[in-house]
C-alpha cells in the first residue's frame, strides 16, 4: 500500500474465521455452566463468577479486530514515546470487525538460543529490552499485553538500532486496560516479590483484589497471599 509520503510498506492480513463468533459462544456458555456449578456448592470459589465474566467479556472483544487495532496503536504511540528506537509495534493501516491490516514486522522468535547466537545478540541484553517493554506499557500506560509468548515477542537485527537489534511486540488482540489502583498494586507486588517483603505483598495483593472488585474477605484471596508469601521464604537464609 502506498502512502502519501510515497512510502510503500509490505502488510500483513488478519481475518476473523467465518462463524469464530457462534463456536466461542458456545464454548464460553459450557464453561459458563461448570462456574455456576462449581460456585453453588464451593462458597469460597465464587470469585470464579466475577473471573469469568472478564474473561468472556475480554475474548468477545477479542473477536473484534477493531479492538485490537485500537490496542495496537495506542501500544504503538506509548512506546514510541517511552523508548529511542529498538521497539517495534505494528503499524495499523485499516481495520474492520473481521479484519485487520498491519505493517509486517519480521522477526524471530525471542526464543530462539541459534538464531541469537547467529547474529551475535547478547541474551540478557534482548531479555531486558522485551520486560521493559511490556512493563512500560502496563505501568506507564496501563496497556497490559496479555500473551506476551515468544511468539509474539520477536527479534529483527538491525545495525541502526540500540545494541544492533529491535524486539517487536506483536498480537495486542487481548490486552488488559489497568486503572491507576490497579496499576499502583501490581507495581507494589512486583516490589515486594524482589524484596522479599511479605507485608507490602499482602497490602499490594489487597490494593489489588480492591481493584478487581473482589471482596476483601474473600477466603481465596487470602490463601493467594499466603501461598505466594510461601514461595517467597527461604528457610536456608533466615528470611521469609
Amino acid at each position: 500500500r502506498g502512502f502519501g509520503d510515497g512510502d510503500t510498506i509490505q502488510v500483513a492480513v488478519k481475518v476473523a474465521r467465518p462463524g469464530a463468533r457462534l463456536f466461542i459462544e458456545d464454548d464460553l456458555a459450557l464453561l459458563g455452566g461448570v462456574v455456576r456449578a462449581l460456585t453453588i456448592w464451593e462458597t469460597d470459589l465464587r470469585f470464579l463468577r466475577r473471573a469469568f465474566a472478564d474473561y468472556a467479556a475480554a475474548v468477545s472483544r477479542e473477536l473484534d479486530l477493531t479492538e485490537e487495532a485500537r490496542n495496537t496503536a495506542d501500544a504503538r504511540a506509548a512506546l514510541d514515546a517511552g523508548f529511542r528506537g529498538g521497539i517495534v509495534v505494528p503499524r495499523v493501516v485499516a481495520a474492520r470487525p473481521g479484519a485487520l491490516v498491519l505493517s509486517l514486522e519480521e522477526g524471530f522468535r525471542a526464543d530462539d538460543g541459534d538464531a541469537l547466537d547467529r547474529h551475535r545478540l547478547d541474551r540478557a541484553r534482548v531479555f531486558a529490552r522485551a520486560v521493559r517493554a511490556v512493563a512500560r506499557g502496563l505501568f506507564g500506560e496501563g496497556l497490559c499485553h496479555a500473551d506476551p509468548h515468544a511468539g509474539n515477542v520477536t527479534v529483527r537485527p538491525d545495525p541502526m538500532a540500540p545494541d544492533g537489534f529491535e524486539v517487536i511486540l506483536l498480537d495486542w488482540g487481548l490486552c488488559a486496560r489497568l486503572d491507576d489502583d490497579a496499576r499502583a498494586a501490581l507495581a507494589g507486588a512486583a516490589y515486594a516479590t524482589y524484596a522479599r517483603d511479605e507485608t507490602l505483598l499482602r497490602s499490594s495483593l489487597d490494593g489489588l483484589a480492591e481493584a478487581s472488585r473482589l471482596a476483601a474477605t474473600d477466603e481465596t484471596r487470602r490463601r493467594l497471599v499466603a501461598y505466594v508469601a510461601y514461595l517467597l521464604h527461604d528457610p536456608g537464609s533466615g528470611r521469609g
